[in-house]
């Protein structure tokens, strides 16, 4: 039994042997007995879909050429010619291998874009680069094609229907139309009659107070960070600001926007320190990255409501 298996092992190993010296051997040939390309096409690559297609057809140009198996395909570029542009960059591919050769498939697409004859492309490859002074670029020409335009579309004459006939076609249309506008005007006037008199809108310092509150609840529950709580109550802060007093400075740094604030005597002097220290607090979380917690957002928020409560016009003195 041992020696059945060493025969076995020893007989295996030859044939992996003869395998590989098999192998090697067509590599090392191909190398030396010739080293160039043969293209099926020669100089012309092939267009596939006709030599006459149809305005935004899609073609493919492809070649296949035999390639020395130690030599590959490092590039390859196709420039369309006049009435076509490439859709799709040309790619290579072995898709054939024997003793010394490999075959090669080159193949890219392009679109008729202009109806009549356009002009030839290139094919550009480029081979590996040999030590000795061969060949490594080619170009094969890609053929003119006549591109047709699309032909028109004729749509058959109508029947007419006689009059007797359209007329009572016609009436049963309107009976449906009368029934489709009755329907949404039943749905209104019960709707409007349910519902009492419109609410009022809301007053600026309900819907700023509203939007604080709402900050308040998403920093509690913890779906906006702190330092995003901070940047959103910025903007709120300025928002009203700027909506209370008819400012337009939606594109002001800090600075500016609080110069203008207390150049115009716009608020009053014990809410300023509190706006130009929140604003300027808010700029360093915002683009200097500085801590903040969710308590220093909650008393933010405070102060803030504070403020609005404080500048709200007399008229709206009274609203919760």
């Amino acid at each position: 039994m041992k020696k059945f298996f060493a025969i076995l092992l020893i007989t295996l190993a030859v044939l992996l042997l003869g395998a590989a010296a098999w192998s090697a051997s067509g590599y090392f040939l191909s190398m030396h007995v010739k080293t160039e390309p043969e293209f099926s096409g020669k100089d012309l690559a092939e267009v596939k879909g006709g030599d006459a297609p149809f305005l935004g057809t899609v073609v493919t140009v492809e070649t296949k050429f035999l390639l020395p198996r130690f030599r590959k395909v490092e590039k390859c570029l196709i420039t369309p010619g006049e009435g076509t542009v490439v859709t799709e960059r040309p790619k290579a591919e072995v898709i054939g291998r024997s003793w010394r050769w490999n075959e090669w498939r080159v193949a890219g697409k392009l679109a008729c874009m202009t109806p009549g004859r356009s002009k030839s492309g290139v094919l550009a490859l480029e081979l590996t680069p040999l030590a000795e002074r061969t060949k490594s670029a080619f170009d094969l020409a890609i053929p003119s094609l006549d591109i047709k335009a699309l032909p028109a579309v004729t749509s058959p004459a109508p029947v007419l229907a006689p009059a007797s006939e359209t007329a009572k076609q016609l009436d049963r249309r309107l009976h449906w139309l009368w029934l489709l506008l009755l329907l949404p005007a039943v749905f209104l006037w019960r709707h409007f009659r349910r519902s009492g008199p419109a609410a009022p809108p809301l007053s600026l310092r309900q819907r700023i107070l509203g939007s604080l509150a709402a900050l308040r609840g998403d920093i509690i529950a913890r779906t906006l960070t702190a330092e995003q709580g901070m940047t959103s109550l910025s903007d709120l802060v300025r928002n009203y600001l700027e909506e209370r007093y008819s400012l337009r400075a939606p594109g002001k740094t800090t600075p500016e926007f609080l110069d203008e604030v207390e150049d115009h005597e716009l608020l009053p002097p014990k809410d300023r320190p509190f706006l130009r220290n929140f604003l300027n607090a808010a700029d360093l979380v915002k683009f200097a990255k500085a801590p903040c917690d969710g308590p220093a957002v909650n008393t933010a928020i405070d102060n803030a409501e504070l403020l609005v409560r404080n500048t709200a016009p007399a008229e709206e003195e009274k609203d919760v």
